[in-house]
């Protein structure tokens, strides 16, 4: 599978605006019922914990 990686002017996600972030494009199945997926190179940098049981992921910036 192939994917563009292209760069967004502006993302927000969980409270926090980051401006010309890399994003993959990709278009998923309507049936996964998601609207997207994060990746470790947002979520790390922002010292996310996913808590699976509740549902949640929480950043500590």
């Amino acid at each position: 599978m192939e994917a563009p990686v292209v760069a967004v002017p502006w993302f927000n996600c969980l409270g926090e605006r980051l401006e010309n972030f890399p994003i993959v494009a990709y278009t998923l199945p309507a049936t996964t019922f998601v609207d997207g997926l994060l990746g470790m190179d947002f979520l790390t940098p922002m010292q996310a914990v996913i808590y699976a049981k509740e549902g949640e992921i929480r950043i500590r910036v």
